[in-house]
């Protein structure tokens, strides 16, 4: 069976669309998962309001009980490296540094009034 130049195109083009879109999703899904907090709760425009999250922000990291729990927590939501990124500065598995921030979520929506801890 033979393929004409053109189908052959088409179909290259088809499976690298197809590629792409599962790479864009897989990056999406991996950030979404990483995120701790949204941005917009620590990033804002005016320099008030900037200030102001800064000192949220390391309100929350001190109120983080373990040394372990507030690297992560520095590494991960405030300077943005990935999970792996802070296994491998840690010598620890990238699933054990997800189930630190899924501690430090807990603990930090705990302290914050009128938040709900949900999982």
């Amino acid at each position: 069976m033979e393929f004409d130049e053109k189908t052959l195109v088409e179909y290259f083009r088809r499976e690298l669309k197809r590629k792409a879109w599962r790479l864009q999703y897989a990056a999406k899904q991996r950030r979404n998962r990483e995120v701790l907090f949204p941005e917009e709760h620590y990033l804002s425009s005016s320099f008030e309001k900037e200030v102001v999250s800064k000192i949220f922000i390391q309100e929350l990291k001190n109120a983080i009980p373990s040394q372990t729990g507030q690297y992560i927590y520095k590494r991960t939501i405030v300077d943005g490296a990935t999970e792996r990124e802070v296994a491998d500065e840690l010598k620890m598995s990238q699933q054990a540094v997800n189930k630190w921030k899924k501690k430090i979520k807990y603990q930090l929506l705990k302290k914050i009034p009128h938040s709900q801890p949900y999982y």
